[in-house]
Parts: C-alpha cells; structure tokens; sequence
C-alpha cells in the first residue's frame, strides 16, 4: 500500500457530515502545498477526507489558512472522464497557525525571551 505524507495548508473550513445510521462522521477538507522552486514552483490542491474523531477534531480545532501534517492514502475518482485525486487521511498533527505562533505556544516562548541564567548548568551536569 502506497502512503503519503506531507504538511500543507487548508484552502477551506472542513465540512463534516454525517453518514450511515450509527451517526459516523465524514470530514471533507481541502488541501495545498507548493513544489518545485523558482520559475517552476507550483501548487498542488488535493481534496482530502477523514472518518470519525479525528475527522471531528479537524472541525473544531482547524481554521482555513492553518498548517496541518498529514499522513494518508492515495484515492482516486473518475467523474465525467475527468480522473480527480484525492487523499484519505489516517493520521494528522497541527502546523503553524494562519495567523502567525504555533498551536498552544506561548507568546514567551514564541519569541525565546526566557532567561538562560535561571537555569546554570555546570560541565559536570552533561553526561557526555
């Protein structure tokens, strides 16, 4: 089986639905990283999805704009003679947040204003 993984950013909201009678959940999202550089950097979009809790969390916690890393599967559908790609995700972590800092980052550790003096540290506290 052939996996994928990659970061990229949510060019959309998630959309979640509901399918089947036990209430699972369906969460479409939309995705783009670019490749290449210079004169031959491009973007790719690939429309992706993602069942149950996690799907949910995506919801919740993602943003249009927001890094995610994703590992998935490779899918593929043809409509009307057009071949669309797609992936399915298995796992995901947050990225960097659209508008600027990391997930659950504080501002003082952000910008690294933490004093080094508090914490000495002797040639005999490092094992090696």
């Amino acid at each position: 089986m052939i996996t994928i993984q990659m970061d990229a950013r949510l060019t959309k909201e998630p959309e979640s639905k509901s399918y089947g009678g036990e209430g699972k959940t369906l969460t479409s999202i939309s995705l783009a990283t670019n490749t290449g550089f210079g004169d031959n950097k491009k973007t790719l979009f690939y429309n992706c999805t993602c069942f149950g809790k996690a799907g949910e969390a995506m919801c919740k916690y993602l943003n249009k704009g927001d890094q995610i890393f994703i590992t998935g599967v490779p899918t593929q559908q043809k409509v009307d003679n057009k071949i669309f790609h797609g992936i399915t995700i298995s796992d995901w972590t947050f990225g960097a947040k659209a508008k600027g800092g990391y997930n659950d980052v504080g501002k003082d550790e952000q910008e690294g204003t933490q004093d080094s003096s508090e914490y000495p540290i002797s040639d005999a506290d490092i094992p090696f």
